[in-house]
């Protein structure tokens, strides 16, 4: 694109284009960059040590930037069109200044593993929105990509990132108002979530949790708070740091009881490191399927669980007495994936996939059925140690 530089009393026109590597701003004559070396002006690196200082309008419009160059500032006028071009390449790559005055905040709506969310009032288009807020010191430069990473993932039940960018040593990201209330909220509320609503939520989440497997990543926890339930009915992770690629899930505290399982494993067999890789993969994306089933007893119990501490103290699960129901209510079945979900034994408990196949099974056309009693808050938690259905196997 073509620029110009300010200068004190001249302006000279350059032309600008990015690489993967940097910004390079060269001479122009007669409207043509000359490519050799002695024309290019500037060359500004692309790493989070170039600082970008973003100038405005009165009306908060772009009008180009500065950048350091020999101890200097280097002015650039852009138009507010090309700065936005210019912007959308650069988020993420170098720092800014400037872009967080645009923002105003107005309180704290939660907070995140490492990170807070803010409701904040855009002064340039008197616009509201949720502005995460990261600490870059907090981050190594892996979490740091991974984070890149996940924003830019596009998936129907990942809340869109509308901009991203650091400042301040500080990674800014703005996603839009939703209309709705979190899954805790919806387990906290006056009414009882149905066996409908809690088979389509979950179903929703394996679908979810088994596309993210497909692309290499695993959970690294997951709450009902992080979980968006939309007025129209879509449901949303609207949180950018829930998940971590497969191969750094042992990092992670979050599936240490896993790592227990796989020590004892290793221990009595032997196998290639090939062969591990592979029983590792398959052991913790099984630890999601525990997440994603401490998430179904929230929701069938109407009370939202506290973090368990780390350890190998077994996982409370239901015990279902009654096994004698020739047609059993779609609560019942709901019931069973749950304890089949909270099952200790990562071999034993059932995969995202087969429990996709058991919630797709479940037939709510048969009104005959007995209905399961609801869970008392005394009910006597046990281990499971065998699961009988008589309608279906999975």
């Amino acid at each position: 694109m073509i620029c110009r530089s300010q200068h004190l009393l001249f302006s000279t026109d350059y032309k600008l284009y990015l690489n993967p590597q940097q910004i390079v701003i060269g001479k122009v004559r007669n409207k043509l960059i000359r490519k050799n070396e002695q024309n290019l002006k500037y060359k500004i690196p692309l790493n989070l040590s170039t600082i970008i200082k973003w100038s405005f309008n009165s009306d908060f419009t772009f009008n180009g930037f500065q950048f350091q160059w020999k101890n200097s500032w280097k002015t650039i006028l852009l138009t507010h069109e090309q700065s936005l071009t210019l912007k959308d390449n650069l988020d993420g790559k170098v720092t800014y200044c400037n872009i967080v005055k645009m923002y105003n905040m107005i309180q704290c709506e939660r907070s995140g593993y490492s990170s807070k969310v803010y409701l904040t009032y855009c002064c340039a288009n008197q616009q509201k929105y949720y502005m995460q807020i990261f600490p870059i010191s907090d981050l190594t430069s892996q979490e740091y990509l991974r984070l890149i990473e996940m924003i830019n993932i596009t998936h129907p039940n990942i809340l869109k990132c509308e901009e991203y960018f650091v400042e301040e040593k500080n990674l800014y990201i703005i996603t839009n108002i939703l209309n709705g209330k979190t899954l805790k909220e919806r387990i906290g509320s006056q009414y009882r979530m149905e066996p409908q609503e809690i088979i389509s939520t979950i179903k929703t989440l394996l679908k979810f949790i088994n596309d993210m497997h497909k692309l290499g990543y695993v959970l690294r926890e997951i709450t009902s708070t992080n979980i968006f339930l939309q007025s129209d009915g879509e449901i949303l992770i609207i949180d950018f740091e829930l998940l971590v690629k497969t191969e750094e899930a042992f990092r992670t505290k979050a599936v240490s009881k896993e790592n227990d399982f796989l020590h004892e494993l290793k221990d009595s067999t032997k196998n290639t490191h090939e062969d591990w890789v592979e029983i590792e993969r398959y052991y913790y994306e099984q630890h999601d399927v525990l997440i994603l089933g401490s998430l179904l007893k929230e929701m069938l119990t109407s009370k939202v669980q506290l973090q368990q501490p780390q350890g190998r103290a077994r996982q409370p699960t239901i015990t279902i007495n009654k096994t004698t129901i020739i047609n059993r209510s779609p609560k019942y079945y709901i019931y069973q994936l749950l304890q089949r979900m909270l099952e200790q034994d990562p071999k034993v408990r059932i995969t995202i996939q087969n429990a996709i196949y058991f919630l797709e099974d479940i037939d709510f056309e048969d009104n005959s059925f007995e209905d399961f009693p609801e869970t008392s808050e005394e009910q006597n938690f046990q281990s499971v140690k065998s699961i009988s259905i008589k309608k279906f196997l999975v």
